[in-house]
């Protein structure tokens, strides 16, 4: 590898990279968020949750960091800082297990372990909407992306669906069906078009996002 960055002191769950690939930030078991350089250098340590720190994602402009806990717990960092912006909370069933942001930086969306997908206001912590995976309130929502023209969302869950819904007013535009197991992650090619979505059943399943194909 190019570097090695191990300043973390357990496991580590979570990594992204600046949309600028300026910044990288790490989060895991240790409860630790770090922020680095590409070069390596550790710019500074985010000391604040109780729990291990299951998802961490910097905005689009780079500014600020979510990260996520396993008690529910979000923060909303200062890049710069390490000033605690924001701080949200899965109040009804404590758990999560992944977050997100909106392409504009003005949303934030988080997948609990009770079904649920929560869409807050980034600049003020206000919760927006609360959407249902399913009937049941205790499948996973495993993971989380927003399309590139932000207009939808689509959600994993452990109920080994897809979901695909409207961001602006959390409709759901239809279920994607097929996976047996599981489903830890999904992406959305870059023109939109086409949902990759990975599962506990050994397999990548491929979709046209306008018809669920």
């Amino acid at each position: 590898p190019l570097k090695s960055l191990t300043e973390h002191t357990d496991d580590v769950d979570a990594v992204d990279v600046s949309k600028k690939g300026q910044l990288i930030a790490s989060a895991g078991m240790d409860c630790k968020v770090n922020l680095w350089t590409p070069a390596g250098e550790l710019l500074r340590t985010f000391e604040k949750h109780e729990q291990s720190v299951k998802d961490v994602a910097v905005s689009p402009d780079g500014e600020r960091i979510a990260s996520g806990s396993e008690d529910g717990v979000i923060y909303v960092w200062k890049s710069s800082t390490g000033e605690v912006l924001q701080t949200m909370k899965h109040e009804e069933d404590g758990d999560l297990h992944c977050v997100t942001w909106s392409h504009d930086g003005d949303l934030i969306i988080s997948g609990s372990g009770a079904s649920k997908i929560y869409v807050w206001k980034s600049t003020s912590g206000e919760l927006l909407r609360t959407l249902q995976c399913g009937a049941e309130d205790s499948q996973i929502v495993d993971d989380v992306v927003v399309s590139p023209n932000g207009e939808l969302l689509i959600s994993g869950s452990e109920d080994g669906k897809v979901r695909v819904w409207k961001l602006s007013s959390g409709e759901l535009v239809r279920t994607l069906e097929g996976h047996d197991e599981w489903v830890n992650a999904v992406a959305v090619s870059p023109d939109g078009a086409l949902i990759a979505s990975a599962s506990d059943d050994y397999s990548v399943r491929v979709w046209k996002s306008t018809t669920g194909e």
